[in-house]
């Protein structure tokens, strides 16, 4: 064979090797990934020895865990939690070491029947012997469209964490909820790649072409006639860091047994009195919790930096009502998401007394003294 037909046959080869890629990025972006079903993990209860209510949340990745956990009346409310599992069910729990408070728990899950046994450590106290209960396990929504080869291309990747809430219509009307949002994330992070970004990108390589989101529940509380989650978005479209964003939803059942979403002007008197005294109560606590745009904030003395409009993002949970912040809503990005509870008790006198809110306390607080 010639020198000359060897170069021919060699182009030959090299142009069909080229269409092949070519061939194979657009099958993978005109058909992206999509996958949705049930995962291991969910959410757990226990009780503490002394009656205290004990919920965790756990999503293993491998031999990872993370989470979070929640002590009834206590400091360590929604704290966010770290650890390990081996392949015998062994776990290691611990508070992320980025807050605090200290918290440890080591024991063993059965994944088959959904029970973790251990020992609980709160701050210097004793362990505590305890044992949680899977209540509902988690389901898996993941997306990934676009094509990525080293630092060339452009993909993006979103997973979701959502309870695989069943039982009553009130975990229906959550688990319908928590599932839109998630699949809207989920959209709007596919589309965002087209095949012209990924035809450009491959001959402008960038460490920012690959695009990530991901959506985790907190479930709050999980009554037969109260329900509430918070919910994070985080994503990551380039640029120095990623962006969160915090959201809540809150269902009751009704009087008629029907069962719809609690939005704050179902919570709290329609007045300015109470309306100012409930962003009173909110920037006090904030300023306690260490918020930069409140370290000025003097109640009656200067203007708060947040309006009513800013308190939209709230949950139901045992001890009061919890507020969210978003990163940079009352502080730097630094500083992180913020969520304050407002006990109960401060709220005497500005919630509207024939609430959804109103009427499932006075009914907790009625089957507590009847116990």
């Amino acid at each position: 064979m010639t020198p000359t037909k060897r170069r021919i046959l060699w182009t030959l080869g090299a142009l069909a090797a080229a269409a092949g890629i070519v061939v194979t990025m657009l099958i993978v972006l005109l058909m992206p990934y999509e996958h949705e079903g049930p995962t291991p993990g969910g959410y757990y209860m226990g009780t503490l020895p002394d009656g205290r209510a004990v919920t965790m949340t756990l999503y293993p990745r491998e031999d990872k865990l993370g989470g979070s956990i929640e002590l009834e009346n206590d400091e360590h409310t929604g704290q966010w939690i770290e650890g390990e599992i081996d392949a015998g069910g062994s776990v290691r729990i611990d508070v992320n070491p980025n807050q605090d408070v200290k918290l440890h728990l080591r024991g063993k899950l059965d994944d088959a029947s959904g029970r973790l046994t251990g020992e609980l450590i709160i701050g210097d106290g004793p362990p505590q012997a305890m044992a949680f209960d899977r209540v509902m396990t988690n389901w898996r929504i993941e997306r990934r469209t676009g094509v990525r080869i080293g630092d060339r291309g452009w993909a993006a990747h979103y997973t979701a964490e959502v309870p695989d809430l069943k039982g009553s219509p009130l975990r229906d009307a959550m688990r319908a909820e928590l599932m839109l949002m998630a699949r809207a994330s989920a959209g709007s992070l596919n589309e965002s790649t087209s095949w012209r970004d990924v035809w450009e990108s491959m001959w402008e390589p960038s460490a920012t072409n690959y695009w990530e989101g991901e959506t985790s529940v907190e479930m709050l509380l999980d009554d037969p006639t109260m329900i509430s989650a918070v919910i994070t978005d985080y994503a990551y479209t380039g640029g120095a860091h990623g962006n969160s964003n915090l959201n809540a939803r809150v269902f009751a059942q009704r009087d008629d047994g029907s069962v719809g979403a609690v939005v704050l002007e179902d919570v709290i008197v329609d007045t300015p009195a109470a309306k100012e005294k409930l962003v009173e109560l909110c920037c006090k606590a904030l300023r306690a919790a260490g918020a930069t745009s409140l370290s000025d904030y003097e109640a009656g003395r200067t203007k708060p930096p947040i309006s009513i409009d800013n308190l939209h993002t709230f949950a139901v949970v045992p001890s009061g009502l919890r507020f969210y912040f978003s990163p940079y809503e009352v502080g730097s990005y630094a500083e992180g998401a913020y969520s304050i509870t407002i006990p109960w008790g401060e709220l005497a006198g500005i919630m509207i007394r024939d609430g959804p809110v109103a009427k499932w306390l006075e009914e907790k607080t009625r089957d507590k003294s009847a116990r």
